[in-house]
């Protein structure tokens, strides 16, 4: 059997098939590891109100999901929540010359929702440095945020208060 003549035509069609084929199963790569996290996610019951934060999110806001058990916080004595996310306004921190200015919020199973009642209504505010408060709640999720968890100064109440309707808005699906 002869190959016959090495052609530049041969060649590029050779390479083609090569760059497909390699293309193909980088696709398949990507497409095994978001089945991955969307199962582990599942499994440590994170809910697509966490993991779609992104589409409730104002335009200019930065925001970081923390899922990872040890570097989640918790909220005054509840212990640790399922979920922590932190926003920041990155061009109004430098435009006002601020330094780091970020809000968080925890979200905690709707399975701690006699713990979170408990809390927010028995615990006196003095044992606790930063007050906690209910921030959302959905079908799956109690949300909780805390004073020190707030941007300080009127400006940035503005836009917290902008970043809390975006997102209530975007979390009335999972009622």
């Amino acid at each position: 059997m002869s190959v016959g003549k090495v052609t530049p035509k041969k060649v590029f069609l050779l390479l083609t098939a090569l760059v497909v084929a390699v293309a193909f199963v980088v696709y398949l790569f990507i497409i095994f590891d978001a089945f991955q996290y969307r199962q582990e996610m599942a499994e440590r019951k994170i809910g697509d109100e966490i993991i779609n934060i992104h589409k409730g999110v104002p335009r200019g806001w930065a925001y970081s999901v923390i899922t990872d058990q040890g570097q989640i916080g918790a909220v005054g004595t509840l212990g640790q929540a399922v979920a922590q996310v932190d926003f920041s306004l990155p061009e109004l921190n430098e435009k006002l010359g601020a330094g780091l200015q970020k809000k968080s919020i925890y979200f905690y199973s709707r399975e701690a929702e006699s713990k979170i009642e408990q809390m927010l209504t028995n615990e006196p505010a003095s044992e606790q440095p930063c007050k906690p408060s209910l921030y959302h709640q959905t079908h799956d999720y109690i949300i909780l945020t805390t004073t020190c968890a707030s941007f300080s100064g009127e400006k940035y109440r503005e836009y917290e208060q902008e970043l809390k309707k975006e997102l209530q808005e975007f979390w009335f699906q999972f009622q």
